[in-house]
Formats: structure tokens, C-alpha cells, sequence
């Protein structure tokens, strides 16, 4: 209702929030003896298929997060509607997808868990986008819900996997997976440019599966 010149001013709570963690919530940070330093290729070797899991993940998510707008929009909506509704909805959805992950690690295991995130998101998306109206909201929220719960049981795998490098595998598993995913996305938009934004994202939703495929492959039983 204020109008988008008011929206900067929704970031001091973030940044406020950083505040409070910074001085009061976040630990001092363990110093790494020589024997757990290693070559950077050396660590991140072992990470590498997670890596591309994460990347499969973030050319979803950063399409849907780019585009959502123009998609909604050349299906009737506002410009306020739908980069409001929209990414309210689907951002809604990731956030409470992001708790969800670690519980049902801890339930079915973290090979299930992953591969049936990546393996449910599609015919979500699918959904989403060949139906029309609150119904499509609904598939929307709920993507957003399913394709992010892996989230944390990924950065948890990535921080066994290379023991004593927690932090360059946080790095790793979240930093760069949203590298790559930014990088395709520029892709997926000449793609739109040439063949709509709908079809190119009716595209990009099959990615997941690559990420299935690799969970299935590398990522062990283990809660």
C-alpha cells in the first residue's frame, strides 16, 4: 500500500537482525591446526557432486525466484500482484521447506530424503505450471516447500565429508552452488527471450532429476 519506494526500508530488520547475531548468538570461531589444512582441490574434490546437486537446486529456485514475475504477469496479474503474491507465496514455501529437511533426515535417512526432494519437486512445478489461478498458488508453495528441504541436510553431508573444513564446505555446497545456479540463469533468460518464459521454465524444472540421480549415487544412508 506505501509503494515500492517504502520497500528498502523492510531491510533494517534483516540488518538488525545480523546485529543481534553478530554480538550475541554467533561463536568465536575455531582456529584450524596445520594437520586439518589441506589443498583447496583436495577438499574439494569429495564435494564436487554435491556441488552439482546444489547447482541443479539453485537453477530452479534463482529461475522461479528471476522470472515468477513475468510469468504471472502474462497471466493476467499486476506487477504489483504478481512480484507481491507470487514471490510471497513461493518464498513462503522455501522458508518453511528449510525447517523441514532435518527432521526427515533424521526419520528416513538423508539418501531418501534428498532424492525424494529432488524427485517431488518436479511434478510440483509441473503443476504449477500448467494450472492457472489459486490452484497454481497452492503447487507454487508448495515447489517451494519440497525443492528447499534438502537445503540443510546437503551442507550438513558436505561438512562430514571433508572433516576439520566445516566452513569451506558450507562455502562450497552453498556459496558456489549459488554461482552456478546465478550463471544458468542468464542462460534460461535468452532462452525465455527466444521461446516464452513459460516454456523456457517448463524447461529448467527437469534438472532436478540429474540432482536425484547423483543423491542416489553418492549420498550414503546415514541419518
Amino acid at each position: 500500500e506505501l509503494g515500492l519506494q517504502w520497500g528498502a526500508w523492510a531491510l533494517l530488520g534483516g540488518v538488525a537482525l545480523a546485529g543481534v547475531a553478530l554480538a550475541f548468538t554467533l561463536p568465536a570461531p575455531a582456529q584450524a591446526t596445520l594437520a586439518q589444512r589441506a589443498p583447496l582441490w583436495a577438499v574439494f574434490r569429495p564435494l564436487l557432486p554435491l556441488w552439482l546437486m546444489v547447482v541443479c537446486r539453485h537453477i530452479v529456485f534463482m529461475s522461479f525466484s528471476t522470472y515468477l514475475t513475468f510469468l504471472l504477469m502474462r497471466r493476467g496479474l499486476s506487477f504489483e500482484q504478481a512480484s507481491g503474491i507470487g514471490l510471497f507465496v513461493f518464498m513462503l514455501g522455501t522458508a518453511f521447506g528449510s525447517l523441514t529437511g532435518g527432521p526427515l533426515s533424521d526419520r528416513f535417512g538423508r539418501r531418501a530424503m534428498i532424492v525424494a526432494s529432488f524427485l517431488g519437486v518436479v511434478p510440483l512445478l509441473w503443476l504449477f505450471l500448467n494450472t492457472q489461478g489459486a490452484p497454481s498458488l497452492v503447487w507454487l508453495a508448495l515447489s517451494g516447500v519440497v525443492l528447499v528441504s534438502n537445503n540443510p541436510v546437503i551442507v550438513a553431508y558436505a561438512q562430514e565429508r571433508v572433516p576439520g573444513h566445516a566452513a569451506t564446505a558450507s562455502a562450497v555446497a552453498m556459496g558456489l552452488g549459488w554461482l552456478g545456479g546465478a550463471a544458468c540463469v542468464i542462460a534460461v533468460g535468452l532462452l525465455a527471450d527466444r521461446i516464452g518464459v513459460e516454456a523456457a521454465l517448463g524447461f529448467v524444472i527437469w534438472s532436478p532429476l540429474l540432482a536425484a540421480a547423483l543423491a542416489w549415487r553418492v549420498v550414503d544412508r546415514g541419518s
